[in-house]
């Protein structure tokens, strides 16, 4: 597990939508660059640009320059390209590059991920072989297999920390089964350090993972200790910790094959709110991230207790290829861990996993005889800062609903209220799930889902198939249907209403039908076809068909604003909820691309602006590999700051076969209001000239950094 999580943190905001201009000049010998984008979690603290001093062929080399001297221990930022991975299949695939640093005081590398729909990405940082201090041109190398079902390429430069690297001459290019792998693999065969000792107090053979991992912190420390010098302690450190995280640590599966395990640790609890405990899962060699495994097991606790073991009890498959190891915690509390041991044992022993799934929906009708729904528990990235209850003074048929909501003022993330009923009666047939929605100040973007999942699909991947219905604003009763096969490989369904931000959702009279065959599928996320209430018009205070994203999107907020508008009654303003806010928060709507490929298109709309420090309205055209902040396949954007009355905004553009989506938003970062009204897309002349720069999205582009 060690090895599949540092670099899924780096590109968290490659999942989000924020539309920043990617590269900025920053001073004489540089220039914006073409082809390239960054991103990672720390963005915000890193600079790209395209260095016409410093180059080490051609005219211009790729600066990656850490510039935030008020948090010197931000995480790292990454200069980067995505392609689709089509031309590079069933290859091994090497990417090369000519590196230079400078004070580079962590590390810095080149890396490449190749994503795929379902199995275990491949990866390669250079975090096991770092450039690090100051350095001279050199040239390094990363080589990873790309898999037959591989979806996406992804590659760059990556930074941890101050300093500054330079990136030239990158290649990128089919080699032989010669050139070896570089694929990152720190498996143990046997857990490292199972007494958790650590070294100095860091337990670095150690990972704090899941969901909510930035929430938690774990250390080595005597105040654990059972046995030995110390042992792990695992506690949040914030007051409302958004989900669950885990101590974790991956071994190799191989010397347990067709074996019965029993992996036992000391446990110790200090107020412990919800859950804490061992889990334990085998995982095929194809594993996405947060799989399910081919076998798992669970020992829980909670409360205050004093030491006692906790043990888990699973067969390892034959096709097993690795075992996670997870120390696993949620909400408040303090939990010490000592004397982890692994042995095998007898068949007789009883295995700990137990599939207690329903084999339907659990009480469709929303009538539980308690306050609590039944069948239903909620789960996201943000968990614990949602709640679901059962509303008897609002129903949609009989006597109650099921409530969806925030339990705190600002929630950090999303939540969500679902189910998880066995497949196995609904496979090889086309269904519906048909539900009642409803909504009140849903200010950012909320849903009712439905996901179809095999054994080893990822816990937050698309699965086999499904769908969504897209909520926010206010509104009333109205019916979300999803039309959804259940292939041979389906084990589970999954379905639930959850949301990001402030606002209730309530969900009832759940049905589900099996369906014609000739029943079209519902698709994916369930974007509109069109632009949806670019007037602003929509009742209720939150701007309904919209949605608030960025890597600061929680510290902004949008409302209708009935006072402003250039036509109709309302217009949308986007503002900051704190007199200081920090990053790029957007409001933005995606629609789906296929009734506009092969044409021309312009965006129009209108501006308004109040102590503007620095925004823009923009729009970019993403294919299905795209990046979720990058260039995309083109688009364009308004720059906007200071204060100024209504003016127009127009971006041209073209919408490639590739497309699958457009998205259009007005961003801020830092202080100041923005407007925005009358947001139309309509089809143009071929003579009406394109704004910005448009990209086919499929080769690699400006590997040399040529302007």
């Amino acid at each position: 597990m060690t090895h599949r999580f540092f670099f899924y943190g780096l590109l968290a905001a490659a999942v989000s939508c924020a539309a920043e201009p990617d590269v900025e000049p920053t001073a004489q010998g540089s220039a914006p660059l073409r082809g390239w984008f960054l991103s990672g979690a720390s963005l915000e603290s890193y600079r790209g640009t395209s260095d016409l001093d410093v180059h080490h062929g051609g005219r211009a080399s790729g600066r990656l320059e850490f510039v935030d001297t008020e948090e010197p221990d931000a995480g790292a930022g990454t200069l980067m390209q995505s392609i689709p991975a089509d031309p590079y299949r069933g290859r091994r695939l090497r990417m090369s590059a000519f590196v230079r640093t400078k004070d580079v005081e962590r590390w810095a590398g080149l890396w490449m991920r190749i994503d795929r729909p379902e199995g275990r990405s491949r990866f390669d940082n250079m975090q096991s072989r770092p450039i690090v201090g100051t350095t001279e041109w050199s040239r390094y190398e990363v080589v990873l297999d790309v898999p037959d079902d591989a979806a996406s390429i992804h590659f760059g430069i990556v930074q941890d920390g101050p300093g500054t690297s330079w990136i030239d001459d990158v290649s990128l290019e089919p080699v032989g089964s010669d050139v070896a792998s570089t694929a990152i693999e720190l498996r143990p065969l046997s857990p490292a350090d199972p007494g958790f000792e650590g070294r100095e107090g860091a337990l670095s053979d150690w990972i704090v993972s899941g969901v909510a991992h930035e929430d938690f912190e774990a250390t080595s420390t005597e105040k654990a200790r059972r046995s030995g010098a110390r042992g792990a302690r695992l506690a949040p450190k914030v007051e409302r910790p958004r989900g669950q995280a885990s101590l974790a640590q991956s071994i190799q599966a191989e010397p347990y094959l067709g074996k019965r395990l029993r992996l036992s640790v000391w446990l110790k609890g200090q107020a412990i709110e919800e859950m804490a405990g061992l889990h334990v899962v085998a995982l095929a060699a194809d594993a996405p991230q947060f799989s399910p495994g081919l076998a798992r097991g669970a020992c829980a606790r909670d409360g205050s207790f004093d030491w006692q073991s906790c043990s888990v009890v699973l067969d390892v498959p034959s096709a097993a290829d690795s075992i996670d190891v997870e120390l696993v915690m949620q909400g408040r509390g303090e939990l010490f861990a000592d004397d982890l041991s692994i042995e095998e044992v007898s068949a007789d022993v009883p295995l700990s996993q137990v599939d207690g799934r329903p084999t339907a929906i659990v009480d469709p009708s929303i009538e539980p005889e308690g306050d609590q729904p039944a069948g239903w528990f909620v789960s996201g990235g943000a968990r614990s800062h949602y709640a679901a209850r059962t509303d008897r003074d609002v129903a949609f048929e009989g006597r109650s609903s099921l409530r969806v909501e925030p339990t705190v003022p600002e929630p950090q993330g999303y939540g969500t209220v679902m189910q998880n009923v066995r497949a196995a009666a609904y496979r090889g047939h086309r269904w519906r799930l048909t539900a009642m929605v409803r909504g009140r100040g849903v200010d950012k973007r909320g849903d009712f889902w439905l996901r179809v999942q095999a054994a080893d699909s990822p816990g937050d991947g698309a699965g086999l198939g499904g769908g969504a219905c897209t909520l926010s604003g206010d509104f009333d009763w109205r019916p979300c249907e999803i039309v959804f096969d259940v292939p041979a490989r389906g084990d589970a369904l999954q379905f639930g209403v959850g949301t990001t931000g402030h606002g209730r959702l309530w969900v009832d009279a759940l049905r589900l039908e099996k369906v014609d065959p000739t029943t079209p599928l519902s698709s994916g996320a369930e974007m509109p076809r069109t632009l949806a209430n670019g007037h602003f018009e929509a009742p209720g205070a939150a701007p309904v068909g919209w949605f608030l994203s960025g890597g600061a999107a929680d510290g902004y907020r949008a409302v209708t604003d009935r006072e402003q508008w250039v036509s109709g009654n309302a217009s949308v303003r986007l503002e900051p909820r704190s007199s200081s806010p920090s990053g790029y928060g957007t409001l933005m709507q995606s629609v789906r691309a296929e009734a506009y490929r092969g044409k021309r298109m312009r965006m129009r709309a209108q501006l308004r602006g109040e102590s503007i420090a620095s925004g823009n309205l923009w729009l970019r055209v993403q294919a299905p590999s795209s990046a979720g902040d990058g260039p995309g396949l083109g688009g364009g954007h308004c720059d906007v700051e200071g204060s100024f009355g209504w003016r127009p905004c127009e971006v041209v553009f073209e919408v490639p076969q590739r497309a699958a989506s457009i998205q259009v938003g007005i961003g801020l970062k830092g202080a100041g209001k923005a407007w925005l009204d009358d947001v139309v897309l309509e089809e143009v002349d071929r003579g009406v000239p394109t704004t910005g720069e448009v990209s086919a999205g499929v080769e690699p582009q400006n590997l040399g950094f040529e302007l």
